[in-house]
């Protein structure tokens, strides 16, 4: 069976589905539980990550360095997580 969870900063994108969204709150989490399931090893097959989208999702007006840094931050959550050291090898 395929896993998947929504992990967001201040909006996950997937709530502009109520109806699926809502039949589904297991499957979203804060951003912060995205770093705790790589180091815990309990990443899902699918994780979708939603930056910051009021600071940082690197769109206009916004400041594009903070979307890299939000960017960065995940792919140092990924390679330095024991999941990562799989994914990495």
């Amino acid at each position: 069976m395929l896993t998947w969870k929504s992990y967001f900063s201040d909006l996950p994108f997937l709530a502009f589905w109520y109806a699926f969204a809502a039949t589904h709150l297991l499957n979203f989490a804060t951003i912060d539980q995205f770093a705790d399931d790589g180091m815990a090893r309990s990443l899902p097959h699918v994780s979708i990550l939603d930056p910051p989208f009021t600071l940082a999702d690197d769109h206009p007006p916004h400041n594009p360095a903070l979307g890299e840094k939000f960017i960065g931050l995940v792919v140092d959550a990924l390679t330095t997580s024991p999941a990562g050291k799989i994914l990495c090898s």
